[in-house]
């Protein structure tokens, strides 16, 4: 048994044998301790043979100790990433911190500002050393700006250290419906077999709404009215949906075969409604008569 103050204990107090079948061992430390210090131990287990296996180091602290504090953890692993885009005006921030002592609390500031020489502590929070995820929530920060952040962990002992500067770029708010439009058929077409054959003269001003004999390829275009995008596009044939893209980025064809007789109702709604990336919908309709 080897015992000592320091962390690598050298110093061999004490020698005993003990059968192979004897699992649980014990001994009285037969020496004088003092108060307020930590002791380190450790066995090393030798058999006949001399093959020997050294186990690991213990350690235990005699009544009033005080352990040696240590600072906390650098803040790292931020949420937004470093240098990430198209954040939202209403963030949330988080990164990895705590203590290594265990009993510590940990203040963290958080520090705010549109350029990294404009930085001003926005808010201070306290959270136990073993929470090792923290987070903290941002309102109405500006569209479209370039923020710069840091995060500043000081424990109950006065130990202060400093995280890294780090940086996102809000997105713009997309309240705006997208466009959509119905490129075809158009208003007072005459389609036969999916060809435009008349537009204007006396049949399709009278018919005013398209005439569609046989199948026809309605074509839809969107297009959003911000920065982002389209995440999908719908068809709808009298409120069915009838088909959906989300991979066209705004264009979309798909034909309309339906047969019609004679004797069925000729007159249909065909709508288009499109999604931007934002959620926002926009729609387009048309009302036709198909026939065949």
């Amino acid at each position: 048994v080897y015992f000592d103050k320091n962390s690598n204990p050298s110093n061999k107090i004490y020698t005993f044998s003990k059968p192979a079948t004897q699992t649980r061992l014990s001994f009285k430390l037969n020496i004088s301790l003092e108060n307020s210090t930590k002791y380190y131990w450790k066995v090393i287990a030798t058999d006949d043979r001399g093959n020997s296996k050294e186990g690991p180091v213990w350690n235990f602290a005699t009544q009033g100790y005080v352990p040696e504090n240590r600072p906390p953890f650098k803040p790292s692993d931020p949420t937004p990433a470093d240098k990430k885009k198209g954040v939202d005006i209403n963030p949330t921030l988080s990164w990895h911190g705590g203590d290594p002592d265990e009993g510590d609390t940990v203040r963290y500031d958080i520090y705010l500002g549109t350029s990294r020489d404009s930085m001003q502590k926005k808010d201070s929070i306290y959270k136990p050393a073993t929470l090792h995820q923290i987070s903290y929530h941002l309102n109405n920060l500006w569209e479209k700006t370039w923020y710069y952040w840091r995060i500043v962990a000081t424990d109950k002992h006065g130990e202060t250290v400093k995280g890294p500067i780090w940086s996102f770029k809000t997105k713009i708010v997309d309240n705006e419906p997208p466009y959509v439009w119905i490129q075809k058929p158009v208003e007072g077409g005459i389609y036969i077999n999916d060809k435009l054959r008349f537009t204007d003269g006396f049949i399709s001003i009278y018919l005013h709404h398209p005439l569609i004999i046989g199948p026809i390829t309605i074509k839809i275009v969107a297009a959003d009215n911000v920065e982002g995008g389209i995440a999908k596009v719908q068809i709808f044939i009298d409120d069915e949906l009838r088909y959906e893209d989300s991979s066209s980025y705004g264009t979309v064809e798909w034909r309309w075969d339906d047969v019609y007789s004679f004797s069925d109702n000729h007159w249909h709604l065909i709508k288009a409604v499109a999604y931007d990336l934002a959620g926002n919908m926009g729609s387009a309709e048309i009302k036709v008569r198909k026939i065949l």
